[in-house]
């Protein structure tokens, strides 16, 4: 597994789990986007799926894929944001819809 796709995937799980139960919950699930990064495939694209909503949380995965094989079989990484989380960065930039 390509480190760079891992490391991706791992930093949007990140910030979209800062994102809050609030913000998350007020989106239009599948959310996709392309995010820039280094290596032999520049362009990864991101989708955010939302997995489970509940009162308490919601579950989210991030799938990671690349213009190679790991378009057939993406890297996911998922969270639980729960209800009432704080943020823990509140400058992380605005989720762009598609």
């Amino acid at each position: 597994m390509p480190a760079a796709v891992l490391t991706i995937a791992r930093i949007e799980a990140d910030r979209r789990e800062t994102r809050g139960y609030d913000e998350l919950a007020r989106l239009c699930f599948p959310v996709t986007y392309e995010a820039q990064a280094t290596g032999p495939a520049r362009r990864k694209y991101v989708e955010l799926t939302l997995v489970e909503r509940t009162p308490e949380y919601l579950h989210i995965c991030v799938s990671v894929s690349d213009e190679g094989w790991r378009a057939f079989v993406p890297v996911t990484e998922d969270r639980l944001v729960h209800a009432g989380q704080s943020n823990a960065l509140s400058v992380a930039p605005p989720l762009a819809r598609s």
